[in-house]
């Protein structure tokens, strides 16, 4: 049996207390680096929705701009198709006044 002393009493608190303190921060540091690791996963979480709502409104909006020059193309060569130069017009207007000068006179 071991007499206790000031000296054994000390170094059995000692190591008592720094026992305990060491293994605080174990767990300390555990639950620090598990609280990380959540906290990752929920940003990583957080920015593939971001990501794939980004790429959906994109995609979206592609669509929609290409839905609208095609519109516009359309358009375009419905105006270029059913357009009339100025001189066939022209050209038209005296051929027809011409014939119903004639349908006109004859009766």
């Amino acid at each position: 049996m071991e007499v206790l002393t000031l000296k054994s009493i000390k170094k059995a608190v000692q190591d008592v207390v720094i026992n305990a303190v060491e293994q605080s921060e174990e767990k300390i540091v555990t639950m620090f680096a598990r609280a990380l690791k959540d906290f990752e996963q929920r940003l990583t979480n957080k920015i593939e929705l971001v990501d794939t709502k980004l790429s959906n409104r994109i995609d979206e909006f592609e669509k929609k701009t290409i839905f609208k020059f095609d519109g516009v193309n359309r358009r375009l060569d419905d105006l270029a198709t059913t357009r009339v130069k100025y001189e066939d017009h022209q050209s038209l207007t005296e051929r027809v006044e011409k014939l119903e000068e004639k349908v006109f006179r004859k009766k």
